[in-house]
């Protein structure tokens, strides 16, 4: 029974604010509620997944897997392209009636990944990863993504290499496609209750508004307090700080306030992996992850 009040447990659980004051923020501008319905269908039916998987899983992904999931991962971004698209904006891949948000599902997870491969010493296969994503999300276009990406990755480099020239020359190349991301920044239009939830939020009173805020927040408490040796955790912090603040400058989703549920996938399978028992020995003894 104490397990259940364990971190993983409570990490499940912090989004929930975030996703209730954005559905009642639709709900309050005439948001139809299969629409923000959505949210709250995926987090409880993706939840549930995930903690009977984290309940009865005990098998180990070894280091050649992680790879080959990173690669799938970039394949799956770059396959964007083959959909339609929007405005000559390749972000989506469409299946059935939804259109996923790639990059928001997988940057997460892969972040995760690269860290745990820059531990075990795989600072040039890291390396060639990041430069290929940041090339795909620069041709999406997506700044939030390629920004978010950029910074968590070179974190990652400079927290976890020890190749010196190598760090710094990935520094001023990942500073340029950011640099260049928004300079060539799309001109989609916002959608209120996708990318400007929280102006809707400001809209029915400061109450509602610093709510919102401090649900956003909570976000990045998952991501904090863990080991030096566990800088991959402390990376997807960053990840979702920077996807949090270029919300403010452009017009990009917010994530799981505002509707869309590739976030919330996203958002959930990194608190899976980073919580996952005994998920640090990978970096311990750089043979498993569980």
């Amino acid at each position: 029974m104490k397990k259940i009040f364990n971190r993983w447990y409570i990490a499940m659980f912090l989004p929930v604010p975030a996703i209730l004051i954005g559905a009642f923020v639709m709900h309050s501008n005439e948001v139809s509620p299969i629409v923000y319905g959505q949210n709250i269908v995926c987090y409880l039916v993706l939840g549930l997944i995930l903690f009977l998987l984290n309940a009865k899983l005990s098998g180990v992904i070894r280091g050649n897997h992680v790879r080959v999931i990173i690669i799938i991962f970039a394949g799956l971004t770059a396959c964007t392209f083959f959909d339609s698209g929007l405005e000559n904006v390749y972000r989506w891949l469409t299946v059935g009636d939804f259109r996923l948000y790639v990059s928001s599902i997988v940057l997460p997870s892969m972040v995760i990944g690269l860290g745990l491969l820059l531990q075990k010493g795989e600072t040039i296969f890291s390396v060639i990863i990041v430069v290929v994503m940041l090339i795909i999300l620069a041709l999406q276009p997506d700044a939030s993504q390629l920004s978010a990406f950029a910074v968590s990755s070179t974190f990652l480099l400079f927290t976890q290499s020890n190749k010196q020239p190598l760090k710094w020359i990935m520094l001023v190349l990942s500073s340029g496609f950011v640099v260049y991301s928004w300079i060539h920044i799309d001109a989609l239009e916002a959608v209120p209750h996708v990318e400007d939830i929280i102006l809707l939020a400001w809209d029915m009173g400061t109450t509602w508004f610093m709510f919102g805020i401090l649900s956003l927040a909570l976000l990045l408490v998952p991501f904090l307090g863990f080991s030096k040796a566990n800088a991959y955790a402390n990376a997807v912090g960053v990840y979702y700080l920077i996807v949090l603040v270029s919300a403010i400058f452009g017009n990009f989703p917010v994530p799981l306030m505002g509707f869309g549920i590739s976030p919330i996938i996203g958002y959930l399978f990194a608190i899976f992996l980073l919580y996952r028992k005994n998920f640090s020995n990978y970096a311990q003894n750089k043979t498993s992850i569980i």
